[in-house]
């Protein structure tokens, strides 16, 4: 089997999703077109059309579910909410550990791990250190 690289174009906020998710877009992709493109007979579009169906019926019972439990957000802010924890954990143990230290805090927060983060928040990341001082600032009284 021979391979071709393909330019195609996917909205950034998942590609960052699957990233985070470690997905192979490739072979996602491959495996929809083989499966979308080897549908030869109404008999086997009927076959496909009852097995959605019951990943729907399952989908909704999860969706349900989901809504009984309060869980109502959508991924991308849970996301968020994952992130902002996370650094402030971080930035927290930073500040007890060490004490203010800005430039060891411009540091931190420029590294390219924080970086990403701050991208996937859509903040810069001195604002984001701006934040993170602010709330640990209320974090103390």
């Amino acid at each position: 089997m021979e391979k071709k690289i393909t330019t195609i174009y996917i909205e950034e906020d998942l590609r960052n999703l699957a990233r985070l998710e470690n997905l192979n877009v490739s072979e996602l992709i491959n495996d929809f077109l083989r499966s979308y493109l080897s549908t030869n007979s109404t008999e086997e579009i009927d076959m496909k059309i009852a097995e959605y169906e019951k990943k729907l019926v399952v989908l909704r019972k999860r969706k349900h579910d989901m809504i009984q439990a309060g869980i109502s957000e959508e991924r991308k802010n849970g996301m968020n909410e994952n992130i902002l924890n996370e650094l402030r954990n971080i930035f927290k143990l930073r500040r007890q550990q060490a004490g203010k230290n800005v430039s060891a805090d411009e540091s931190w927060i420029t590294s390219p791990k924080n970086i990403q983060k701050c991208k996937l928040l859509g903040k810069d990341c001195f604002l984001v250190l701006a934040e993170l001082e602010e709330w640990y600032a209320t974090q103390k009284d």
